[in-house]
């Protein structure tokens, strides 16, 4: 009885570690394709515009994902795009990672192995 809760344990924890490490991930690339961000642009005095939402007064630019590739608008945007990208991917990919391996790290047959042991 104790090894069929043990498994059953096993398999939801390793099922939550997957579900959310692909959320984690795909949450990371919808983050980076729909949220626009403010350029780092030191030409501008401090002004709060109506119509940006950007504290120095100049216009939001597009999502990461699509400013890295595009070049439209500002140039600014596109040189940015990039750093704005890794800083949205990369947290999301390690972190997914991590929880794969913790999934990995819970399969059956190492569980098994070491419950003989």
């Amino acid at each position: 009885m104790r090894d069929r809760l043990l498994a059953a344990a096993g398999g939801i924890a390793r099922l939550v570690f997957v579900v959310a490490a692909f959320g984690i991930a795909v949450g990371g690339i919808g983050l980076s394709a729909t949220r626009g961000f403010c350029p780092e642009n030191d030409e501008f005095p401090f002004q709060q515009a109506a119509e940006s939402t950007c504290p120095t007064g100049v216009q939001r630019c597009l999502p990461p994902l699509f400013s890295s590739i595009l070049i439209v608008g500002d140039p600014d945007c596109h040189a940015e795009a990039g750093g704005e990208l890794r800083s949205l991917l990369v947290p999301a990919f390690v972190g997914s990672t991590v929880l794969l391996a913790g999934a990995w790290y819970l399969r059956p047959s190492r569980l098994r192995e070491r419950s003989e042991a």
